[in-house]
């Protein structure tokens, strides 16, 4: 293989080495995650080169350029190439691809799977949003989100992670401790207690479908508001599909 070269893209040169260079199908939300690093300053080119073929043609770095499109032709982002032979495409990509949860045990800090999806949930919040398929986000702001968040504060085996990850927001902009105890445990609550209301379609809700966790997220906030204003669950009642946002009321 050939010493790696730098390779300053501009949009004429990346578009037309994207049009004639035959390539895996494009994965968009990879496209998305890989332009929000670039916009903000953390792409590393040393650490993910491009590959081309001896004729020119692109061998491995679509996502990589298409990314760098989608995040508006930054100025100051470039990468490194090298040449490889086609006999050699095989060996791309044939190690494990890393998660989050790998990263953040390497680096040393105590970010389990499980706080990686409380963590993503509290993040999809913080932008404003509530469906967990739109989250677009890197490992580094997942790793930052639960340390930021203290994520590891709420654990359960039985309430699910959008739950989690709901209540680990609200915590950060209220004191509600108390309120996760009574949904964690459960024990003494009347039937129109809203935390009593959560846990129970927390714990008897089918929760893998994206839809449905969204709806968990949706009656978490709506579960908050009534504990906080010391109202029973049903005097909120839910929207119509799409919900619509229910601000935090302030704390009781």
């Amino acid at each position: 293989m050939a010493p790696y070269t730098r390779y300053i893209p501009t949009r004429a040169k990346v578009e037309t080495l994207l049009n004639i260079s035959p390539n895996r199908t494009l994965k968009p939300f990879h496209v998305k995650t890989l332009a929000l690093a670039m916009k903000a300053g953390e792409w590393k080119p040393e650490i993910s080169p491009l590959f081309f073929y001896p004729d020119g043609k692109l061998a491995d770095g679509q996502h990589r350029l298409w990314a760098w499109l989608e995040a508006g032709c930054p100025d100051g982002v470039f990468f490194y190439a090298a040449v490889i032979q086609v006999s050699d495409i095989t060996k791309i990509d044939a190690g494990s691809k890393r998660s989050t949860a790998d990263h953040a045990k390497i680096l040393g800090l105590p970010v389990s799977n499980r706080e990686v999806a409380v963590a993503r949930v509290a993040l999809l919040l913080e932008q404003g949003g509530y469906h967990p398929s739109k989250l677009v986000v890197t490992h580094d702001m997942i790793i930052d989100a639960a340390m930021r968040y203290q994520v590891d504060r709420f654990h359960s085996r039985i309430i699910p992670a959008c739950v989690r990850g709901t209540i680990a927001w609200i915590a950060s902009k209220h004191d509600a401790e108390e309120f996760w105890i009574q949904v964690r445990d459960g024990e003494g609550l009347s039937k129109t207690n809203p935390a009593f209301h959560l846990r129970n379609a927390a714990i008897t809700a089918s929760v893998g479908h994206s839809q449905q966790r969204e709806a968990l997220v949706v009656k978490t906030i709506r579960a908050w508001n009534a504990y906080a204003k010391d109202e029973p669950m049903s005097n909120l009642k839910p929207g119509a599909r799409p919900f619509a946002w229910i601000p935090l009321e302030a704390p009781r």
